[in-house]
């Protein structure tokens, strides 16, 4: 059965584009991971918000651009991942990419945590790197 994948907008940001697209490929991560959640929750916050949420909970005193959380539910795995706004717009004006793309990148990262990667060595981050473009490219075949 497939996840509740839901979007929520506390930021200025307007809503992602294609969030049916977007939501197929989180789908085929999981079913390429062979993972189950009941649901998942992407929340956009502005920056003050999320680098609050970033020292409050992770004792990380600066911005971040995606904060992945693990949960437990009554029917089994969970996750919510939160997207810094004011960073997200930062990294896609710096790697040369539309809002959208970077948005999308950063979900797609989130989920990929919730699913067992980790991004702090070297290597590691090389692999992230790998499947966040494996993905992305998914999203055009859902077009």
């Amino acid at each position: 059965m497939k996840p509740s994948i839901q979007f929520f907008y506390e930021a200025n940001l307007a809503s992602m584009d294609h969030e049916e697209k977007l939501k197929q490929t989180l789908y085929s991560i999981l079913e390429d991971y062979q993972e189950s959640f009941s649901w998942i929750n992407v929340i956009l916050l502005p920056t003050e918000d999320h680098t609050k949420m970033n020292a409050d909970f992770l004792q990380h005193h600066y911005e971040t651009d995606v904060i992945t959380f693990p949960m437990d539910d009554p029917e089994g795995k969970a996750g919510e991942i939160y997207i810094n706004e004011k960073v997200a717009q930062d990294n896609a004006t710096y790697y040369d990419q539309s809002l959208q793309q970077e948005l999308n990148r950063l979900v797609i990262h989130g989920v990929l945590h919730l699913v067992g990667l980790d991004d702090h060595t070297e290597e590691e981050q090389k692999r992230m790197t790998l499947e966040e473009d494996k993905y992305l490219e998914r999203i055009d075949r859902f077009m």
